[in-house]
């Protein structure tokens, strides 16, 4: 048995990673989910009777909706949109594999799309804003004022005092005190969570993000945590209330990032052995090996 994720594509009649193949496509390979009910929903859809579809197993892009693969982050600053390309592209918290090229297409069953949230109208809006207050009202005249603690109901209130209740096992990450200025919150439309980063501004135009934090709710009712480093996976962990996630954020701050071997405007490729190359990649005019996890242990290593 392995005891790493294979680098081929488990996918019936799929060339993706078969280096003895001629023209095989070159596509990015993503790892099956952890959760067992969520592997089995990737094996049923993926129709392949002679193997089982086990935690080792990859399954590769083209057998995903595009809507599926994340190949960008997006951030907003000072209100406009800014989109930074990935190193490598990652997939969706509710992505399935769907689209089966090699076999019959009857066997190819995209999901239906969610639906777009309805835009109510002003009045619509504010109809439900009196409904939301006549309910509170119902709900809370019986208690006195002060006593919602002992209720054992922990809400927030809007702007207008209406109370919103947490929606999922995450609701306290959307408040995190950030560990400095750098860093900031997102919300994207397929992540059924919330992500923390901290940007840089590198010479050549370009912001990008070198850690980030993922907190989904995976587990409820724990909240689940992601830590990348330059776009690596380094950590997983499950999250439990509010200081555990301010104490992820404060350790992947504390975190030293590798400065990478040799400067690449200082030392072009035509001077690196062949098997020298094999073992480097370029990534912001810097040369990295290629199994880097991006942190060290000790500053400038």
């Amino acid at each position: 048995m392995p005891n790493r994720r294979r680098n081929y594509c488990f996918a019936p009649g799929c060339r993706t990673g078969y280096s003895r193949v001629k023209d095989a496509p070159q596509a990015s390979l993503f790892s099956v989910p952890r959760d067992e009910e969520r592997r089995k929903e990737w094996e049923r859809n993926l129709h392949r009777a002679d193997k089982k579809l086990d935690e080792f197993s990859a399954v590769c892009e083209l057998h995903f909706e595009p809507r599926f693969i994340i190949k960008e982050f997006v951030h907003h600053i000072d209100g406009k949109e800014v989109r930074i390309p990935r190193d490598k592209p990652m997939l969706s918290e509710n992505a399935v594999p769907t689209i089966l090229p090699n076999l019959p297409q009857y066997l190819t069953k995209k999901t239906p799309k969610p639906r777009a949230k309805r835009k109510m109208c002003e009045n619509d809006h504010a109809a439900a804003k009196k409904k939301s207050r006549s309910a509170h009202e119902t709900d809370c005249t019986e208690f006195p004022r002060g006593a919602v603690g002992d209720s054992g109901m922990d809400c927030d209130l809007t702007h207008d005092g209406v109370p919103v209740e947490p929606d999922h096992c995450l609701s306290f990450c959307y408040r995190l005190k950030t560990p400095s200025k750098y860093w900031s919150m997102h919300h994207h439309p397929d992540l059924n969570g919330v992500m923390y980063c901290s940007s840089t501004y590198l010479e050549e135009g370009v912001v990008t993000s070198e850690k980030v934090v993922l907190f989904l709710c995976d587990q409820p009712p724990d909240g689940y945590c992601k830590v990348y480093v330059r776009g690596r996976l380094i950590e997983e962990r499950i999250i439990k209330c509010q200081e555990e996630a301010e104490n992820v954020l404060e350790g992947v701050e504390a975190t030293e990032l590798c400065v990478g071997a040799l400067n690449a405007k200082d030392y072009d490729t035509c001077f690196l052995t062949a098997g020298l190359q094999k073992q480097l990649k370029i990534k912001h005019a810097t040369y990295f090996n290629i199994n880097c996890s991006g942190k060290v242990t000790t500053k400038g290593g």
